[in-house]
């Protein structure tokens, strides 16, 4: 009788199994890692959308409000702001009422038709004005403040001044020094010895803070800055003082307008993500492009994560690349 013939049957080695799971090892590694890659670039690639897409809000802010927009790039604390200017103050000086913010109480001026544009408050010896209270005058989440002088005399005057929150002085010689008191009672100085404004001529003087520095602004430049962490100080309805007793007002002014400075909203970096430099803010006129007081031409902000930096940069129009 014929026996059935059984064909050799095939078996795997422990050898073929040790190259196969090393094989597999291998493979698993190399997809960890691009993984463990795909992750870290993750959060840049988020903050760096983030970063686009404040620029351009506050860009189109500007445009939308009619008045200045920012953002502040907080490398210290790693957060991005959006916060946008409202104008809660504006005065011609054709007269004494305010295209907002309510009617002046002028003392010891008048007004005269030769202004910086159309009229001004001209004080022939000495004089102040005030602002009637108001609650939208509330600098505490940040202000900017601004006229134009011409000066007659080189005496002290004081320019802008807020009980209990900031003042703006024009020294005798002739520079501006600034005084911000905070709510936890800290006060924060500084000067400019190196700018003069010239008797007899028109300069735009003005303050600003925000929620990472104040500045002294001179002709729409910033030309000194301080740091602050904080909230200034506020006494409720407290009025906005131009001049005063022991600093008068010693020339002629035009055009005063005062900003509100609201925080629309904070975006906080990945812990794996950081903004490059000192801190910086990226300033937006009223009509969307780069303000040409703070920035003399396009800038730049950078990114760094750990795989990888990201640069963007605003033009002078206020496209955001």
């Amino acid at each position: 009788m014929n026996k059935p013939c059984h064909r050799g049957q095939s078996g795997v080695t422990l050898l073929e199994m040790l190259i196969v799971l090393s094989m597999i090892s291998v493979l698993l590694g190399i997809g960890l890692g691009v993984f463990s890659n795909l992750d870290k670039n993750l959060g840049g690639e988020i903050a760096l959308e983030k970063l686009k897409s404040f620029l351009r809000l506050a860009r189109n802010s500007a445009i939308r409000n009619g008045s200045p927009s920012y953002v502040i790039l907080n490398s210290e604390k790693g957060s991005i702001t959006g916060s946008g200017a409202t104008i809660v103050g504006q005065w011609h000086l054709e007269d004494a009422e305010g295209a907002v913010g309510g009617k002046l109480s002028p003392s010891g001026g008048e007004f005269l038709p030769n202004g910086r544009f159309g009229g001004s408050l001209e004080f022939p010896s000495a004089g102040f004005l005030m602002t009637e209270s108001h609650p939208r005058f509330d600098p505490r989440g940040g202000f900017s403040v601004e006229m134009y002088l011409k000066p007659t005399e080189r005496r002290p005057m004081i320019l802008f001044d807020m009980e209990g929150s900031y003042r703006l002085t024009l020294l005798e010689d002739g520079s501006l020094m600034a005084e911000v008191e905070l709510s936890n009672g800290d006060l924060v100085s500084l000067d400019n010895p190196d700018v003069i404004l010239p008797l007899g001529r028109w300069s735009r003087v003005g303050l600003m803070k925000n929620s990472v520095n104040v500045s002294i602004l001179f002709d729409g430049l910033e030309v000194e800055s301080a740091p602050v962490d904080g909230h200034l100080g506020y006494i409720l309805n407290t009025p906005l003082s131009m001049g005063a007793e022991k600093g008068p007002i010693r020339g002629a002014i035009d055009e005063i307008r005062l900003y509100s400075l609201a925080t629309q909203e904070t975006f906080k970096l990945p812990e794996n993500v950081s903004l490059v430099g000192p801190n910086q803010i990226v300033s937006f006129d009223r009509g969307g492009r780069l303000n040409a007081s703070v920035h003399a031409g396009p800038t730049w902000v950078e990114l760094r994560s750990e795989t990888k930096e990201y640069r963007v940069e605003v033009g002078i129009m206020g496209s955001v690349r």
